[in-house]
């Protein structure tokens, strides 16, 4: 009897385009995840227009946006998703506001 060993690519890491205007805030969301390999931070951007421009240059997997950034967080969403739909966008906030929370979902 012959075994055939076969051995799996390693896993590819996810793109991400991280946008926040606040730069500490951009390092600590990946820290721990490019540890393991998991995530790949690809592209990062401190406003909207450059968050939608690198999206478009460097078509990343994810795009993490801050919602109350400069240019906002939203509107580059709505960009980035008509311009490249299958880039996965993930919105980020510390705010509690109703009005910054809905409009990431409408």
């Amino acid at each position: 009897m012959s075994f055939t060993a076969y051995i799996a690519a390693p896993p590819v890491p996810l793109r991400v385009l991280s946008a926040d205007d606040h730069a500490p805030t951009r390092a600590r969301t990946f820290a721990r995840r490019l540890t393991d390999g998991g995530l790949v931070v690809w592209a990062e951007a401190a406003d909207a227009a450059r968050a939608a421009q690198q999206a478009l240059e460097t078509r990343p997997d994810i795009c993490l946006l801050d919602v109350l950034m400069p240019g906002g967080g939203v509107a580059a969403a709505w960009e980035i998703a008509a311009r490249l739909p299958t880039a996965k966008v993930v919105m980020l906030t510390v705010s509690d506001e109703d009005g910054d929370l809905c409009a990431t979902v409408t």
